[in-house]
């Protein structure tokens, strides 16, 4: 394999070592000589067109482990690379029970006086849809993909939070790519074109208007090199690499400053909670900054999924002391809304759990290292009416470095709701696990019977650190 920093267009040649590569640079350069030097004969090697994906590829069975988040890849025009279950989805309709949790997530922040702007960002497959295969544009519908994504916006709408005219963007120019050509991330411009629109709705807003006003300007600082996600995933299953894609980076700073922080000063009255794609390497944070004249808080985590960056900040100090006017949720598309727990421990968290609530349950207990421990216990001497769509779990470890648990709750109807919860490592939630009860058939109604706590028994999880001890509270949900 021949790596290179630089674009590179035409065929590579595979399989060269590099003393071999010397070698024939040397033999081509004395080529003209009339006494050339003796070598013994060489290897033959074949040269291939670069980067054509392998069969393995195009085959489901080798889409395991860390692969399988890149079914199934297919390659597009000038080095592009496609998922075609995440990238070229046709419809983003959620159940309506995720509709029901955004509404109630606009509620509950409401009620703190924040304002929720939701950003879904585009769809790959459509914002780089010129580059896909000639097959792939006659076996997807573009148009049902545009409509699929615009419905997906309203409903959010419809449930309660802002959402920028993101599908506009759709139909703009497409001189500089949106995403990068192997990689889930957006590149600075499509992150700039979308702070534009952001911006837009947001200065339509009432919670907007008596925000500070600052100066900031972006420079371009260097420049940005990406491998990218999908090009190791490739190279994962079919053994060649891809060289980096380059372009400009840019940093953003207010005026006569040379920082491209923002909100050392004064709290911010508006964040950004989102996911890798508002790392400041896209400087989108920045970009929005600049478009609406006002300091942007970015807590948003890179590597922790689509609620990471959420849970972190609900649970800070920063938030329960001074909200913001204007939370904005950056996430993509593709990601899974409809996942069972997601806002089982977002909407608790926005409450910061049982805190300040009359315990309905309360122990303090050492933890097992290696198996589960019985902690909550109804039915010491009386049995209380405790119904599982009612009630949360607020538990808290004296180890902050735990950042997953099991958990393992009893009903008095037989069911027992297995889980575990996993936190990324980069976020700090100070060993703090909140969770509602489940809800739905056989739960709602059901009456809680108990709760074991530690490492998953059926996986074969590391033990807890010796010493973990648990404060483990039943609470009243709130309404």
């Amino acid at each position: 394999m021949l790596n290179s920093n630089r674009q590179t267009q035409g065929p590579w040649l595979r399989g060269v070592s590099a003393a071999a590569a010397t070698l024939l640079m040397v033999v081509a350069a004395g080529a003209g000589a009339q006494q050339a030097p003796a070598f013994p004969e060489l290897p033959k090697y074949e040269l291939q067109p670069c980067c054509n994906l392998c069969p393995e590829a195009a085959d489901p069975a080798s889409y395991t482990g860390y692969l399988d988040g890149f079914r199934m890849m297919v390659q597009g025009d000038n080095g592009w690379l496609f998922r075609t279950e995440d990238d070229l989805k046709d419809r983003y309709a959620l159940m309506p029970s995720t509709y029901q949790s955004v509404s109630l997530l606009q509620q509950r922040l409401a009620a703190r006086g924040v304002t929720l702007v939701m950003l879904p960002l585009p769809p790959r497959g459509l914002m780089a849809w010129r580059h896909l295969p000639d097959h792939m544009k006659q076996d997807v519908s573009r148009d049902m993909a545009r409509v699929g994504y615009q419905v997906l916006l309203q409903d959010l709408r419809d449930a309660g939070a802002v959402v920028p005219r993101l599908g506009q963007l759709l139909y703009g120019p497409q001189e500089d790519s949106f995403y990068f050509k192997r990689d889930h991330h957006w590149t600075p411009s499509g992150a700039k074109r979308t702070a534009l629109q952001t911006a837009e709705r947001i200065r339509e807003l009432d919670a907007f208007a008596d925000i500070p006003a600052k100066t900031f300007t972006t420079r371009q600082q260097g420049i940005l090199r990406k491998s990218g996600t999908y090009a190791e995933a490739v190279e994962r299953m079919c053994g060649f690499g891809y060289p980096e894609q380059v372009i400009p980076r840019f940093t953003t700073s207010t005026e006569g400053s040379g920082s491209d922080l923002f909100g050392d000063a004064d709290k911010p009255q508006i964040v950004l909670a989102g996911t890798s794609n508002s790392d400041p390497a896209y400087n989108f944070a920045g970009f929005l900054a600049e478009a609406l004249g006002v300091d942007v808080l970015n807590v948003s985590v890179t590597g922790g999924g689509i609620d990471a960056a959420l849970l972190q900040y609900f649970m800070s100090e920063d938030f329960r002391e001074s909200p913001p006017k204007i939370l904005i949720w950056e996430m993509p598309v593709y990601s899974n809304f409809d996942e069972a727990d997601l806002f089982r421990q977002i909407l608790p968290s926005v409450d910061n759990g049982c805190e300040g609530d009359d315990p309905v349950m309360q122990v303090q207990t050492p933890l097992k290292p290696d198996s589960l421990t019985e902690t909550l216990f109804n039915g010491d001497g009386k049995v209380e009416s405790i119904h599982g769509g009612q009630y949360l779990l607020d538990v808290r470890l004296n180890r902050p470095d735990i950042d997953k648990l099991h958990f393992s709750v009893w009903y008095m109807n037989g069911k027992n709701d297995n889980f575990t919860i996993e936190r990324s490592r980069h976020i700090d939630t100070q060993g703090r696990f909140v969770i509602t009860l489940r809800e739905g058939e056989d739960f709602t109604d059901a009456v809680f019977m108990g709760l074991d706590l530690g490492p998953d028994p059926d996986v074969g999880e590391p033990p807890l650190p010796e010493g973990t001890e648990a404060t483990v509270t039943l609470c009243e949900r709130h309404a």
